[in-house]
């Protein structure tokens, strides 16, 4: 046990506050760094956007949040919930709440969460970090490849004052979800209408009476189609898969088309050669890239083409493991997840649990890529884990000497996928289980 290690956690959304209970858990007492004025990262909603609408210029006014205003859960809150604090009157909810709920009772939870946990007091708040630095035994910049020996942190506060602390361990909790993907789509110069990512989305009534068409078929794709649909005089969803030509399940009002090849003019030409004139609109539902603008040092992590690497586990730095990213899986139910990356890093730092040397840590990473690679997995999909979470998170249990989530978990996550396969715009009405064997486990005074 090491509770005298100086713990950092960098952002306080739910990642970050995840890492600073079990942190706290074990008898450490991390310090938080958040860029923003409250908790909750990307939940915290607001109407500002950023000054360039597909957020690619450089010195763009930047909004970290990527919530429009009517933005409701895809996961039902029982399913989202941290495992020892129910998204309910038991926890950090309330029973008169959707099943699906909105940003505004997600951010509700996160805040009563941090109470719950005494984790409040812990955050800096308008601290962003701008650089972190792995440092030497004698206390200098790291340039050889022996161990990171601790860990500089430099922020700047309100009034441009600079300050400098040195920390054991950090944890990366800055999320995924604010720095957008936008691909080039020749020709886009020659558009005369408006092009915007799903970042800077915020209310359907801006679309009314217009031509849209949105560029990507996931989650927020479809949703924001659905909800745009009731204002445009014609909603467009371009997919690169076999659903182009198809109907949208439960929404006659959006069709769906083959992916962009170019613009010509106000045009979309498609791949299957096909085209839609006079668009107003193109949105990108294309989604976001992990960035890391504060950590130059490519030789302990690095982000290149949509990929965090080289890491152990997806968790820890191949390098040194007092340096852990939490909450970098794509398409996963976040919060549990969260808990239990959370856990692990806490037991390693706190020192209850030992990682296998450096060697062995890079021949299990080398072993993953390779996997992926051998697979036809691109590189910018290393982190996307689908249906793939649930045995990481068995794993991670497993490894760490962390109580399982139970299967009813991915049970219930099958019928909501099975329930939006059949209705897009209903899904959040259908009759679904409920999770209640998880809330009587995270409700038992022996968790974990």
């Amino acid at each position: 046990m090491s509770p005298s290690k100086n713990v950092a956690v960098i952002g306080a959304g739910a990642a970050g506050l995840a890492a600073a209970r079990q942190l706290k858990r074990v008898g450490l007492s991390p310090v938080i760094f958040e860029a923003g004025a409250t908790l909750g990262g990307t939940w915290v909603y607001t109407d500002a956007t950023e000054s360039d609408p597909i957020s690619v210029a450089p010195d763009r006014q930047r909004v970290h949040t990527s919530m429009y205003a009517n933005l409701h859960t895809n996961l039902p809150r029982d399913l989202m919930a941290f495992r020892e604090y129910p998204f309910d009157a038991r926890g950090g909810g309330h029973h008169s709440w959707p099943r699906f709920p909105g940003h505004e009772e997600v951010l509700a939870y996160l805040q009563r969460y941090a109470d719950h946990f005494g984790l409040a007091d812990d955050i800096r708040f308008r601290a962003p970090v701008e650089a972190l630095v792995p440092l030497n035994a004698a206390g200098a910049r790291r340039t050889d490849d022996l161990e990171v020996a601790a860990w500089l942190i430099r922020t700047t506060g309100v009034g441009g004052e600079v300050e400098e602390e040195r920390f054991d361990a950090v944890a990366v909790c800055n999320g995924h979800f604010s720095v957008p993907n936008v691909p080039d789509v020749p020709g886009a110069s020659s558009f005369s209408g408006l092009r915007l990512h799903s970042h800077n989305y915020r209310r359907p009534e801006d679309f009314a009476g217009k031509r849209v068409v949105l560029l990507g078929g996931r989650a927020s794709g479809i949703d924001i189609a659905v909800e745009i649909s009731a204002v445009a005089s014609e909603t467009v969803l371009s997919v690169g898969d076999a659903r182009a030509g198809r109907p949208l399940p439960g929404c006659d009002d959006v069709k769906v088309c083959a992916a962009i090849e170019r613009f010509n003019g106000d045009d979309l030409v498609l791949t299957d050669g096909s085209r839609i004139e006079s668009v107003d609109v193109l949105l990108y539902c294309t989604g976001y890239r992990y960035a890391v603008p504060f950590l130059n040092a490519p030789d302990v992590v690095r982000v290149d083409d949509g990929w965090i690497h080289p890491l152990y586990l997806d968790l820890f730095s191949v390098v040194t493991p007092s340096l852990g990213f939490i909450g970098l899986g794509n398409m996963i139910i976040p919060f549990p997840q969260y808990e239990l990356q959370a856990a692990a890093f806490a037991a390693v730092t706190a020192g209850t649990t030992t990682l296998p040397d450096r060697t062995e840590r890079e021949r299990v990473a080398q072993s993953r890529t390779s996997t992926l690679r051998s697979a036809g997995v691109a590189r910018r999909h290393f982190l996307t884990q689908g249906n793939k979470q649930f045995a990481y998170n068995d794993m991670l249990a497993e490894r760490f000497g962390i109580d399982p989530i139970t299967p009813n978990f991915e049970l219930l996550h099958r019928a909501v996928e099975e329930a939006r396969a059949q209705d897009v715009k209903g899904y959040r009405f259908a009759t679904l289980p409920w999770l209640d064997a998880g809330y009587e486990r995270a409700a038992s005074s022996q968790y974990w």
